[in-house]
């Protein structure tokens, strides 16, 4: 059982900025190149802080004094996170994950990440296969032959914007 003191510092932590953990996908174009597509994998809550004193100047001594953590609640699927496959969205910019930090029994998981300066990558709605059911589903709605209430359109419609709008 964890000390009182300790306890309250955990409940103390406020989660309020949204990050978004992507997954890369390796694919190919039209003309076999390969591409990187990022896909988003989990939404989670985090509390964002910068690194200051001893842990900023020993980033700083290796150009990585732009270093963020992210502390988000432990759950199982972080476990399987790696610093290679995923990355961080957050605030409309993309951070490269450069350390997961899980200690075992701990309620918190803090992930170092670095941004990528000007960088979002190409997104998973991007690719032409997304693309083209986003059109099929588009023409299928838009066409007068099938029969539905509004109210039953207007559900499908919003059910397509709410899907691709994480991507």
């Amino acid at each position: 059982m964890k000390p009182k003191a300790d306890a309250m510092k955990d409940l103390s932590k406020v989660r309020r900025h949204r990050i978004v953990i992507q997954q890369k996908i390796d694919d190919f174009d039209e003309h076999q190149n390969p591409v990187e597509y990022w896909s988003n994998w989990r939404v989670l809550k985090a509390e964002r802080t910068e690194l200051f004193g001893q842990e900023y100047y020993a980033a700083a001594a290796v150009g990585q004094e732009q270093t963020v953590v992210f502390t988000v609640r432990h759950v199982p699927f972080l476990d399987e996170m790696n610093t290679v496959e995923y990355r961080l969205l957050y605030d409309g910019k993309a951070y490269d994950i450069k350390h997961i930090d899980h200690p075992p029994g701990a309620a918190w998981v803090k992930i170092k990440a670095m941004e990528r300066p000007g960088d979002i990558g190409l997104q998973l709605i991007d690719h032409k296969l997304v693309q083209g059911l986003k059109a099929l589903v588009d023409e299928i709605l838009a066409d007068p032959e099938v029969t539905m209430e509004p109210e039953t359109l207007e559900a499908y419609e919003q059910a397509l914007a709410d899907t691709l709008e994480g991507w």
